[in-house]
C-alpha cells in the first residue's frame, strides 16, 4: 500500500508555504506538486519580491541624483546607474529567499515534487494526485493553490522583447527610451515608477477615468498628483486598439473618447489583470463548481463543491493577494483537521501600494458608503503636521479614517512614507471592531508616523 498523505498540495507559492507551516503544527502531512524547481511561486519568483527590489534600488538612485542629502550636509558626487547590477541585486534577493522556501517544503512532514499535478478520485477513498510523469500520490484531502497569470489582451500579442507582460517588465537589462503600461492598476504603477527612476519617459494608459478604481477617492486623486508630479504622464479614459512595429520601437493605436491618435513607444508593458490558473487540474472532471470568469467556488472556509477538495488565493478570486493566500491557507488547514477558524472578511485584507508615496488602505472606503447612502463620519490627519514624517522629509500624505453610526471603524485610507508598515495597526483596529474613541485614546510612541492614525481617528469620533 502506498503511503497516504493527508494533504495533497497544488502549488507552492504564498499560500502553499502556508498551508505547509500551519499542516505542520498540526502534525499532518503534505505532499506538494509545483512546477517550478524552487517554491515560492509567481509572487516570490516574478511577482511581489522582484517588484519590491527594484522598487528599493531604483528610489535609492533617484534620491542620490537628486541630490536628497544636500540640506542635510551630505555631498553625493556623480551618481550613475548599473542596470545589470540592479537587476542581479534582485536575483540575489529572490534566490534567497527561494532557498528558505525550499527548506520549509522538504522540512519534516513535507514532500515537494517538481512536477505539474492533476486530481483523479481514488475509487476508495480520497484522491489521487498524479504527475505529468505519471507519478501517482494517494492523499486524503486536496488543496489547489495554483495561482494566477497575467491576463494578455489578442490585440497587443507579447513578443518577450519590448512588449511583455509584468514578468518580462522586471527583467530588461537596459532602461527603455518610452514605456507604455498598459492598466492604472497596482502592477502598472509600480512597474511605470521603478522604470520612471531609471530615467524612462513613462505613459500610464488606463480606460478609466482614473487609476486604482478600486481605492477611495481621495487616495486616487492624491496618488495620481503625486506621480503626475514625478514625471509620469497619465493618459486616462483611454483604450489601446493596438499597436504597429516602427523603426526604433512600436506605434500604439490609441482612442480617447471620440477621437483616435497614435504613440511612439519603445516599449509595452501590458498590465491589465490576472486570471486563475484551473486548467488541466482535473476539476470539471470531478464537478468542481467554478463561476463564469473561471474562479472556483468555495465556502468561507475554503471548501469546494467537492468533499475532500479546498482552493485558496487567487483561484478563488476576490483580492488576489499573497497575503489572503496565506490566510486562507491557514483557514483551510484549520478546518480540514475539524479545528474552529474565523472567517477572513474582505473588508479586513489590507491593500498596498508600493509607489512612493506608498498608498495602503482596509476597509470600504468613502466612495462606497456615498453609493450605500450609509451615515459615516471621518477624520483626517496630514503627515506635513507629523512630527516623524517631517524630520524625515517625508511629509507628504495623510491618513484617512472613516467611522459608522457607532463610531466603529469601518475604513482607513493613507497615503505617505511607510504607510504599508502604519496600516497593520488599522488592520487589527478592524478585525477587532475597535472604534474611533478607542484608536483615539491609544497612547502612540512619539515620534512616529502612527500618530497620525490616532489624529485621524480623534477627528473622526463621535
Amino acid at each position: 500500500m502506498a503511503d497516504v498523505y493527508d494533504i495533497g498540495l497544488l502549488g507552492a507559492g504564498p499560500g502553499g508555504l502556508a498551508v505547509v507551516e500551519e499542516a505542520r503544527a498540526l502534525g499532518l502531512s503534505v505532499i506538494c506538486l509545483d512546477a517550478r524547481k524552487q517554491a515560492g511561486g509567481t509572487c516570490l519568483h516574478e511577482g511581489c519580491i522582484p517588484s519590491k527590489a527594484l522598487l528599493h534600488g531604483s528610489y535609492l538612485y533617484e534620491r542620490t541624483v537628486a541630490g536628497w542629502g544636500g540640506d542635510w550636509g551630505i555631498g553625493v558626487s556623480k551618481a550613475s546607474i548599473d542596470v545589470k547590477a540592479l537587476m542581479a541585486r534582485k536575483q540575489a534577493t529572490v534566490e534567497r529567499l527561494a532557498r528558505g522556501a525550499d527548506s520549509l517544503m522538504q522540512g519534516k512532514g513535507s514532500t515537494y515534487v517538481c512536477a505539474r499535478g492533476q486530481i483523479d478520485k481514488d475509487g476508495d477513498n480520497g484522491f489521487w494526485l498524479v504527475t505529468d510523469k505519471k507519478e501517482r500520490f494517494r492523499v486524503k484531502n486536496v488543496i489547489v493553490a495554483t495561482g494566477s497569470v497575467s491576463t494578455s489582451l489578442p490585440f497587443l500579442p507579447l513578443d518577450g522583447e519590448g512588449v511583455v507582460e509584468s514578468r518580462g517588465g522586471l527583467g530588461w537589462t537596459s532602461v527603455p527610451r518610452h514605456l507604455a503600461v498598459v492598466g492604472g492598476g497596482y502592477i502598472g504603477l509600480e512597474l511605470g515608477s521603478v522604470w520612471r527612476r531609471l530615467g524612462a519617459q513613462v505613459s500610464i494608459i488606463e480606460q478609466m477615468d482614473d487609476i486604482l478604481m478600486t481605492m477611495d477617492g481621495d487616495i486616487r486623486v492624491a496618488l495620481r498628483r503625486a506621480l503626475q508630479q514625478q514625471g509620469l504622464d497619465m493618459l486616462l479614459q483611454t483604450t489601446v486598439q493596438g499597436y504597429d512595429k516602427v523603426k526604433g520601437g512600436y506605434r500604439l493605436k490609441l482612442k480617447e473618447k471620440d477621437t483616435t491618435r497614435t504613440l511612439d513607444v519603445s516599449h509595452i508593458l501590458v498590465a491589465v489583470g490576472r486570471k486563475p490558473c484551473c486548467e488541466g487540474l482535473g476539476l470539471d472532471e470531478l464537478g468542481v463548481v467554478r463561476d463564469e470568469r473561471g474562479f472556483i467556488v468555495v465556502d468561507e472556509t475554503m471548501r469546494t463543491s467537492v468533499a475532500g477538495i479546498w482552493a485558496i488565493g487567487d483561484v478563488v478570486g476576490g483580492l488576489m493577494l499573497a497575503h489572503k493566500a496565506d490566510s486562507e491557507a491557514r483557514i483551510a488547514v484549520r478546518a480540514m483537521s475539524g479545528g474552529t477558524t474565523e472567517r477572513l472578511l474582505p473588508q479586513h485584507i489590507p491593500c498596498v501600494v508600493y509607489t512612493h508615496p506608498e498608498v495602503a488602505c482596509v476597509g470600504v472606503g468613502e466612495d462606497a458608503l456615498k453609493a450605500d447612502k450609509k451615515a459615516y463620519g471621518k477624520g483626517v490627519a496630514h503627515f506635513r503636521a507629523n512630527g516623524r514624517a517631517v524630520a524625515m522629509g517625508a511629509d507628504e500624505g495623510f491618513v484617512k479614517v472613516l467611522r459608522d453610526e457607532r463610531d466603529s471603524v469601518v475604513g482607513v485610507h493613507m497615503m505617505g512614507a511607510e504607510v504599508g508598515t502604519v496600516l497593520a495597526e488599522a488592520v487589527a483596529a478592524l478585525r477587532f471592531s475597535a472604534s474611533c474613541q478607542d484608536i483615539a485614546m491609544q497612547c502612540q510612541a512619539h515620534p512616529t508616523l502612527n500618530e497620525a492614525l490616532t489624529r485621524a481617528a480623534a477627528a473622526a469620533r463621535l
